[in-house]
């Protein structure tokens, strides 16, 4: 007791805080200097090109961070599969950590580990990303490129075409149960109906066994080539980037690999698959912009921001969550049965989509359909406030994207690096704020004057045709 009262009563030698009184004018010239952004933020770094004799595209990025990244597109979607292959980008993308001819895939894991670094595999409609990142150490770089380099030689084992087999089939199960998959493939195949973007992403069930050996080894070959791939480095200067184009031992390949070979043109329809075991599920959208008109590009992205998103369990307007929007003014306020709303844009090389998505209880699909449309008959009268709130979104949103995800910034690279332009995120920016309403007014008429494709899954009744 004697010990515990002679702590309390004792003085400390030091204390954690200050008696001693800011002005407020100093208070502020603080703040400004802790707060005030860094040069390599404010600057707009550039993005610098090459093309390899082969044909690979070379894309180099400097980093703002310690960290680097080392990103391989291939472009080989599913919209360069057939009736034959459907599927094929899936399995390959299960092989990414598997046993190829250079490195067993335990060993894989571990050297990536081993220095810090991470890979993921992506497959889309029109790529097939890998993707890792670690530190800007050397370290890393060579461990890096070296699993690249073993990705794009996959060896398809008996042993390990039975696991992908099984993995393809527990997924394509789940695919199946999940309305908004089925929907969203569904309106794809309307929308390019017999064209490449049609081409399903999730591999459906009678895929999951339908691709064996001889269909992969050809497809791989075909695709796996320079003139088909797009490297892209974060935090590696170019001539390093040069160097590891050349060790990956791409081959060569041929021009017939242009996105332009595999174009799509945008058809219109409707799909309708009536269940009574879950919410109706309305997909509705129109033609959208391609990745070669930058100002349509831009407007769809600021014309999602002016729909925005929203739910029943977020009718209350937190700032940046999009609930603002038309779609919750419009539609959630005024429709309780209604679940949740967001504008979707999906934009490929070529063409793209631009609609709502929404989830309504069962028994209003009529008043669904017919409220839906209204909103976006309505996208083409836009107010100078609404313009000015959703650039200021999309660019936050953008920005907010590429600083905390590298695989976005590689595949905002890549994409742009596939088309020859060094189009840089600060440029970028630049784009959104030359944006005008009347940019936005003629993407929406242009858009407008295009057949919708609607799609609904679960209560289907009293959906008009359109």
């Amino acid at each position: 007791m004697q010990q515990m009262r002679r702590l309390i009563s004792s003085k400390p030698k030091f204390r954690f805080f200050s008696t001693a009184t800011v002005s407020r004018e100093d208070w502020c010239n603080w703040a400004q200097l802790r707060y005030e952004p860094t040069k390599a933020h404010t600057q707009n770094p550039p993005v610098q090109l090459r093309t390899l004799q082969n044909g690979l595209k070379l894309v180099s990025y400097p980093a703002l961070s310690p960290t680097a990244s080392l990103s391989l597109i291939v472009h080989s979607g599913t919209r360069k599969e057939n009736f034959q292959t459907i599927g094929t980008t899936q399995f390959l993308k299960h092989f990414s950590f598997k046993d190829n001819l250079l490195k067993y895939g335990l060993q894989i894991v571990r050297d990536l580990e081993a220095v810090g670094g991470t890979m993921t595999t992506v497959a889309s409609r029109e790529a097939l990303t890998y993707h890792l990142e670690g530190t800007n150490r050397q370290s890393f770089i060579d461990v890096a490129v070296q699993t690249l380099r073993s990705v794009v030689v996959p060896e398809f084992r008996e042993w390990t075409m039975k696991l992908v087999h099984k993995s393809l089939k527990q997924e394509a199960e789940e695919n199946q149960s999940d309305p908004i998959v089925s929907l969203l493939d569904g309106v794809h195949r309307e929308a390019f109906r017999n064209q490449g973007l049609g081409n399903p992403l999730a591999i459906p069930s009678y895929a999951a066994y339908n691709v064996d050996v001889p269909d992969l080894v050809e497809y791989s070959t075909d695709n796996f080539v320079a003139s088909n791939a797009t490297l892209v480095g974060r935090g590696i200067d170019l001539e390093s980037l040069i160097s590891i184009g050349h060790d990956l031992y791409l081959t060569k390949g041929n021009s017939d690999h242009h996105p332009n070979t595999y174009s799509s043109e945008y058809v219109g329809g409707e799909i309708r698959l009536p269940s009574s075991k879950t919410d109706t599920h309305l997909l509705f959208v129109h033609e959208g912009a391609s990745l070669k008109d930058l100002k349509s590009q831009i407007s769809s992205h600021v014309l999602q921001n002016v729909l925005g998103s929203g739910s029943q369990w977020t009718l209350e307007s937190f700032p940046g969550t999009g609930t603002s929007g038309r779609l919750s003014r419009q539609l959630l306020e005024s429709h309780p049965w209604i679940l949740r709303a967001a504008a979707i844009n999906q934009v490929y090389y070529d063409t793209g989509l631009f609609g709502v998505y929404v989830q309504a209880k069962s028994g209003h699909a009529a008043e669904l359909t017919s409220g839906v449309s209204s909103v976006i008959r309505r996208l083409n009268d836009l107010s100078d406030a609404e313009v000015s709130r959703a650039k200021a979104l999309t660019k936050g949103n953008f920005l907010r994207s590429v600083e905390n995800s590298s695989d976005y910034l590689a595949e905002f690279l890549g994409r742009w690096g596939t088309l020859d332009k060094a189009f840089s995120p600060g440029d970028y920016v630049k784009e959104i704020d030359n944006i005008s309403r009347s940019d936005i007014s003629e993407f929406v008429k242009k858009f407008l004057e295009k057949k919708p494709t609607v799609g609904i899954v679960g209560d289907v009744w009293g959906v008009p045709k359109f």
